[in-house]
């Protein structure tokens, strides 16, 4: 049960980093930066 647990979070960790740099990579690509 830890070793999911501990993938799970990873898992989510990992989803949360790939939607923060596609939000930044959308902003620059809206804005022009």
């Amino acid at each position: 049960m830890p070793d999911l647990m501990a993938g799970a979070l990873e898992t989510s960790f990992l989803q949360a980093i790939v939607h923060f740099m596609f939000r930044a990579f959308s902003n620059e690509v809206t804005y022009g930066a």
